[in-house]
This record gives structure tokens, sequence and C-alpha cells, in this order.
């Protein structure tokens, strides 16, 4: 890479940290008076929830997690070096989780534009076509924003896959996504360098990256091992560098095969996503894909781009990933966007400088080449730059939820200060989301993919908070000691939101209770020390219903 590819990258980072943190910039200028925003934008928040629960976790000095999204007595096993060293970090330093969440947002956004050019790099001679297609992988969308919303998995991948879109990531995920894709890109750069030249360092380097990528996004390694692996099969002599490359990151994803399914709990959790269809994968992938597949083919950019065959694999392996029932398909959608951004950009740099050139004036060829390349990046960033200006609308419409009145701060305080690790609370949609990654506490339902039987938890954990609700007291009891509950909440944005019943409301659980804190927006309930579950008393069998 020249200073000038350099500076380029640079320059297109600083870009994209801009347009990235402008509306969480925004969400911060419009909250009401009184009122605290959450911190983030993008998609509804329940994985940026979950990810303030793990580092909540390391903050309170645990290595290995467990889900405080459900009440199923399992072990610490979740191993998340990311999240850990960000919480181990605010625990020493002091500093706000969320610095340290904005910190490591804009190195996700520095490693997704590095790693997108070096891996460009690695497979194009072309510096134009490197730049385009950098340009093209960091803001090219689907067509979700345009297509009908249907039910998974016919739906668009970019509507309900944060992998199918890299600025969607960007902006509206948690920052480990993002940086993950980075360094799998920046991984996948060094085993190509590796397969080229044999050099055992680059097979170290590849292998370290991946390890990398594998720590802060387990399914980052799925991508990484089907493609490598791929390529140094057809060169059979690149055997021990080939153990460093793939010995590095293999413990870890030993450990993330094996170690969750060791447990009944949570090898039940985190349930991947149903294979999307062809459709729901053609109108995510979008423009991008159709300029791809006119690419491939054509002659021209085969002569051009002779490492083209290397770069195929990419979405042949994943297509064939998915089509197969394997159980990973989150981890064959991710970075699958980047390959054909490239593809696309080798197809139309052959083409733009065909038109150029029959244009004659040797002087307006550069211009004309820059213009086609600009309307084409705006073109294909369409359904992002739409995406993007809807988290400004949804900024000025305060969403409840994404903004709390400071009464909720004051309840968590209250809550973080009187439980102990190991209790559970039963609270109200808005703050059963909130809670874990606030105070450390479990809560008995919250996250669609940390909650064991979620829906039917979900309906009774609502009913309760209806009045006058079902009236069996001795059923509650022993559903409350069973998950052992010791505070129950209820707040008035749940209640507005969901239809339940206003604070002070004649809840059916009321006679098991003693109130215990109450604002203008939260009030919490305490199980009487009779009705409680042990906590260390594990369960003998059944469901969370009883035996």
């Amino acid at each position: 890479m020249s200073r000038a590819e350099r500076r380029f990258v640079w320059t297109w980072t600083a870009v994209l940290l801009a347009a990235v943190f402008a509306p969480v910039a925004h969400g911060y200028w419009v909250a009401p008076p009184g009122w605290d925003f959450a911190g983030f934008v993008g998609r509804e928040g329940s994985d940026h929830y979950a990810a303030f629960s793990w580092i909540r976790q390391a903050v309170d000095g645990e290595v290995l997690f467990r889900s405080l999204y459900t009440t199923e007595p399992h072990g610490r096993r979740v191993l998340l070096p990311l999240f850990w060293l960000m919480g181990a970090l605010a625990r020493a330093s002091g500093a706000p989780v969320i610095a340290l969440w904005y910190a490591v947002q804009a190195l996700a956004c520095a490693a997704l534009v590095g790693g997108a050019y070096r891996f460009s790099a690695e497979l194009s001679e072309d510096v134009p076509t490197r730049k385009l297609a950098t340009l093209l992988a960091t803001t090219a969308s689907g067509l979700g924003v345009a297509a009908a919303a249907g039910d998974l998995p016919g739906r668009p991948i970019d509507t309900w896959m944060p992998e199918a879109s890299a600025f969607g990531a960007l902006a509206g995920s948690p920052p480990s996504l993002p940086l993950s894709l980075g360094l799998l890109l920046f991984a996948l750069a060094r085993a190509l360098r590796y397969r080229r030249g044999g050099r055992r360092r680059d097979a170290a380097a590849a292998g370290a990256l991946a390890l990398g990528a594998g720590a802060v996004h387990p399914p980052a390694l799925v991508p990484f091992y089907a493609l490598a692996g791929a390529w140094l099969a057809t060169r059979p002599g690149r055997r021990v560098g080939g153990l460093w490359l793939a010995g590095l990151p293999a413990p870890l994803a030993l450990y993330w095969a094996l170690a969750p399914a060791l447990d009944p709990v949570l090898s039940r959790l985190h349930p991947d996503p149903p294979a999307p269809s062809l459709g729901a994968l053609a109108l995510g992938l979008g423009l991008p894909l159709a300029l791809a597949l006119a690419a491939a083919p054509w002659p021209a950019v085969r002569r051009e781009h002779p490492r083209l065959g290397l770069l195929l694999a990419w979405p042949a392996l994943a297509g064939l990933g998915l089509a197969l029932p394997l159980g990973c398909a989150r981890g064959f959608t991710l970075g699958l966007q980047v390959p054909l951004c490239l593809l696309a950009a080798m197809g139309a740099c052959t083409l733009f400088r065909r038109v150029a050139r029959d244009r004659g004036d040797a002087s307006l060829r550069g211009e004309i080449g820059a213009a086609l390349a600009a309307a084409l990046v705006a073109l294909c960033a369409l359904g992002s730059f739409a995406a993007w200006l809807g988290l400004f609308r949804q900024n000025a419409l305060q969403w409840p939820g994404r903004y709390l009145p400071a009464g909720y701060a004051e309840a968590f305080r209250w809550l973080d200060a009187h439980g102990e690790p190991g209790e559970v609370v039963l609270a109200a949609p808005v703050l059963a989301r909130r809670l874990p990654g606030r105070t450390g506490l479990a809560v008995f339902e919250g996250h669609f993919a940390l909650t064991l039987d979620r829906l039917a938890k979900e309906r009774f954990a609502r009913a309760l908070f209806r009045a006058p609700g079902p009236a069996d007291p001795e059923g509650l009891a022993a559903v409350l000691a069973r998950n052992r509950v010791r505070y129950v909440a209820a707040d008035r944005v749940s209640a507005g939101r969901y239809g339940l019943s206003p604070l002070g409301s004649r809840y059916p659980f009321l006679p098991l209770v003693e109130p215990v804190y109450r604002n203008a927006w939260v009030e919490v309930f305490e199980v009487r020390a009779e009705r409680r579950g042990d906590p260390g008393t594990p369960w003998a069998g059944g469901s969370w219903r009883g035996p």
C-alpha cells in the first residue's frame, strides 16, 4: 500500500466515524429535560442490552459469564473476551462503560475500513478497484428498505440479520460485530498472503487475527475456517504454516463448540436464525449481488484480476453453508457483502475505463471514472442512507425505551445497592431488558435469544402486571419461589406501551410481596421471605413452572 492509499483509508475512516456518531450525538441533543438517552441508536436494542449485561458481569469481577435473562440454573461458561476486557477496564479505571463502548465502536470503524482495503489489495492490483470496493463494502445495503416486510425466513436479510450490511452493523449494532468483521478481513488478507508467499509469519498473523475475530464475535471463525481451508487446499505445500493458521484460533473454536453444549440450559440458548430463502438472500444483498453476478463471467475482468477464482470461493462457500442444515447461518452471512462488492468494483472499473477511453479526451478520463464511481456508490448506498436518516427520525420521536425518565436510573441504583448476585427480578418489559446491564441482577425474562421458553414466560409476566389478573396466589407463589424471584418491578412506560395496568393497581402478586421502593415512574416490591426460593438450591427437574 502506498502513502496515498493509506491516506485514503484514514480519510474514509474519519468520514464513516462522523456518519456513525452523528445520530448518537443527535440522540443526546434532543433528549427531553429530565430524561436519559440510552447512548446508542439502531435496532430495538435487545442485543445492545445483552452486551451491557456481559460487560456488567465483568465489572462485578466475573471472567466467564452466564445469561442474566433466564432463571434456569446454569453455569458460567460464556467466554466473551472483548466484553470482559471492557468490563475489567471500567472496573479498574472507573471510566463509564458507555465511554469504552464508543472507543470500541471507533476502533471497529477503523478495523472495518482497513480490513476491507487490505482484503481488496490482496486480490486486486488495481488501486481504483481497491478504493471503489472499500467504499461499496462499507456503505452498500440491500433492498430491504423498499421490499415489503414478511415472515422469516422470507424477509430480506438486511432487515433482520445485521451481518448483511457492514454500515448497518457499524451504525446500529453492538461494536463487537463490525470489529470482528474488520479483524476477519485482516486475517483473510494475511491467509492469502501466506498462500502466495509461503511465509510462516503471515500464517501466524492470520491465525492470531482470526483468534481476535473469534474472541470478539465467535461466529467469525466460520467463514475464516471455510475460506482459509479452501484456499490452502489448492496449495498443498503450505502445511507447516497452515498449522499455525488453523491452530491458533482452534482452542477458542473448540471451546465454543463444546462448552455451551455441555450445559443443559446454555445449549438451548442463542438459537441460530433460520437459513434465509433465496429471495430473502438476494434482496438483502441488493445491487452488489447483481453487479457481482454480471462481473464474474466477464473475460475482461478475469484477465485484469487473475486471482478472481480465490475471491469467488467466498460466495460459493457461503451459499453452500446456507443451503446445508449446518446450524450456523449467521457465520456464513458475516462479511458476505465484502466479496460481492469487490467483484462489483472489478466489473465497474473495467466498464468505466472502457467508457472513459471511448470519450477520446485523455484529460477527462479520470474525471469521468470518478463521477461514474461516485454515482455507483451513491446508488448502492441508498438503503443505508435512508436507514441513517431514519435514526434521526427515531431520535426526534423520542421513543419510550430509548429515552427514559431519570426516575428509572434512580430505581436501577436502588436495585443495584440492595440486590445480591444470583437474585432474580420479575420486571415489566421495558425494565426487564435494561436491568441486567444496569444492576448485574438476573431477570425472569427479557431477551428473545437468552430466555428459555420466552414466549410463555412473557405471557406469564405480563399477566402479573394486569389487574386483577389470575386469582391463584399459591400457584403464583410456587412459580416465584422456584425461579428465585426476590423483587417484582413495574413501570409507567411499560404500562403505556404494552397495555399493562398503571402503577398503584391491585396486581395479583400483592398478597405475596411488600412495597420497598417507589418513585413517579417505577415501583418495586420485595417477595416476602417465607415465599422466596433458596438461590443455592438447584432445580430437581421440570421447567420454570414446576416439576
